[in-house]
């Protein structure tokens, strides 16, 4: 999938919960173009504007807010896991359930917010665009 696309659909599913950063680069393109906006279709307007969003492809999708809208909020092992493997990890090493859930609920170098972990991930990538793509 080419990086446009890739883009216009992270954007989307990030919309779809809350996130309104790229709309930061709209008022430029309008400004640039305000008579032309009425002429184009959706399709060609997305086009458009994908291609501006493109432009400032890092400053979106390294922006924690987009980071939160795309992946989530929800809490995770440093390492990836869910709470349900680190339980199992931690009853296997003679752990009670309480006790593993209290060090996940309070113990910050055991957890992060799952939007953290992917966006370390992605830093670390020479094609950013593409590893999002996975996740599509």
């Amino acid at each position: 999938m080419e990086d446009k696309k890739i883009l216009q659909k992270a954007i989307l599913i990030a919309e779809k919960n809350g996130y309104k950063g790229h709309l930061g680069y709209l008022p430029m393109f309008l400004k640039r173009c305000p008579e032309k906006k009425e002429k184009f279709t959706k399709q060609e307007f997305m086009d458009l504007v994908s291609e501006l969003w493109l432009r400032h492809k890092n400053d979106i999708i390294f922006d924690h807010s987009f980071a939160k809208a795309f992946w989530g909020n929800e809490i995770i092992c440093k390492d990836g896991g869910t709470y349900d493997i680190y339980l199992k990890s931690c009853i296997d090493a003679g752990m009670t359930k309480e006790e593993a859930k209290l060090d996940w609920e309070i113990d910050e170098h055991i957890t992060l917010p799952k939007w953290q972990y992917w966006l370390q991930r992605i830093v670390l990538e020479a094609e950013p665009l593409k590893y999002i793509g996975r996740f599509l």
